[in-house]
This record gives structure tokens, C-alpha cells and sequence, in this order.
């Protein structure tokens, strides 16, 4: 079975013990008024899972800065962008 989505509680687990080591930022499918927003996903075997929020599924970013900070707290030192 596949998971389809992660909470950053469950991401920060898997980067702390290493289970989680490829990182991919997508822009995301629904932005509004034409500014892009970023979509965060980890590689867990064959499949990318994105991040969800209690507000959003998936989580977004407005800015790639703001995204970068935020990986840069929970220990992602690097991650691939597609736009």
C-alpha cells in the first residue's frame, strides 16, 4: 500500500533517520491568479508523496525561499525543483 500523503510530524521522522532522502518541489497544479505556488514531495520507494497540512492537501508555498527555509528547518539540506 501506498501512501498518499505525509504530515510534517511523519517527515521529520523520516529525514531524522534517513528513510527519507530525495526531495522534489513541483509547481502546483492549482495556482490561484496566476502566481505559482510550490508543492513539496518525498521519494519513498517508487512514488513521490507530497506534504499535507491541516488546512491543505497538499501543503503549498507562495516562494521557493519560504520553502527552503522551511526544509532547512526539518534537516533537508537539498531538493530538486520542477516548474
Amino acid at each position: 500500500m501506498t501512501r498518499s500523503t505525509y504530515t510534517e510530524q511523519e517527515l521529520a521522522l523520516l529525514v531524522e533517520s534517513g528513510a527519507a532522502r530525495e526531495f522534489l518541489v513541483q509547481r502546483a497544479e492549482d495556482s490561484d491568479k496566476g502566481k505559482p505556488r510550490w508543492v513539496l514531495l518525498v521519494r519513498r520507494r517508487m512514488h513521490w508523496v507530497p506534504l499535507r497540512s491541516k488546512r491543505e492537501n497538499p501543503r503549498t508555498w507562495a516562494s521557493l525561499d519560504s520553502l527552503e527555509a522551511f526544509t532547512r528547518k526539518l534537516g533537508i539540506a537539498d531538493f530538486k525543483v520542477e516548474s
